[in-house]
């Protein structure tokens, strides 16, 4: 099972080049601790600081990235994850540790099986912490819409969404959330708008460079594509 895991799906174990790329792209940005699952938590917490072996590694991004809890379950760690209203199967867990996968609503024939990594109902807290940052850093993906987004230097959250009108017409809702006064703001203080106008152009500036087309040699496709990915879509949520 381990030794068919993908090799680089979690930024923790991307190349040398592809985390160092990555992390210096983000700066300030979210998420925080990135790239640290293997090499520095799993290396001095579990491991002695010693090197995780190749299978060790392989482990480690099991784990954080399939199990549920403490468990590895059979075919609940391949469902795909959305929020929103394409989540449409739940977890419960019984207090004799016994998991059932229910659906939460009508599932259509050849409809895909959903399930959310933090807004079920076993998840706990990480519905109001746990965003699309965190599902890069710890699962790997960059979500779909429904996306939200902590900056916790600024204590501004942001949630974006799809919604159709009568005719059809789709667009994205936005709703900005002041940690602060923990209530929904219409604007950004000039402070915060400030900030995100500088990430804005540190991030285009990033995108539009001509070296980073050299970097893409040392960097492989699957790191490079989720890297660009990430870039988008949180250049679009800023």
């Amino acid at each position: 099972y381990l030794m068919n895991v993908p090799d680089n799906t979690l930024p923790s174990v991307f190349s040398e080049a592809g985390r160092d790329f990555f992390e210096n792209m983000l700066g300030a940005l979210p998420p925080s601790d990135l790239t640290t699952w293997v090499n520095e938590d799993f290396k001095v917490l579990c491991n002695d600081h010693k090197e995780p072996t190749d299978l060790e590694a392989k482990m480690v991004v099991s784990t954080i990235s399939r199990a549920d809890g403490n468990f590895m379950i059979p075919i609940t760690d391949i469902y795909n994850h959305r929020n929103g209203a394409w989540m449409n199967v739940d977890m419960e867990v019984s207090d004799s540790g016994s998991f059932q996968m229910k659906a939460t609503r009508t599932i259509e024939a050849g409809e895909e099986i959903y399930i959310s990594n933090n807004e079920c109902e076993s998840c706990g807290g990480r519905a109001e912490k746990y965003g699309t940052p965190e599902m890069l850093r710890d699962y790997g993906i960059v979500e779909e819409y429904p996306q939200k987004w902590t900056f916790y230097s600024r204590r501004i959250k942001i949630s974006l969404d799809e919604v159709e009108d009568e005719d059809g017409e789709v667009s994205v809702d936005v709703d900005i959330f002041d940690l602060e006064i923990d209530d929904d703001v219409d604007s950004l203080e000039s402070e915060d708008a400030a900030f995100f106008r500088k990430q804005i152009h540190r991030m285009e500036r990033i995108g539009n460079l001509k070296w980073a087309d050299q970097e893409a040699d040392k960097i492989p496709d699957h790191e490079w594509t989720m890297i660009w990915q990430y870039h988008a879509a949180i250049l679009n949520a800023m």
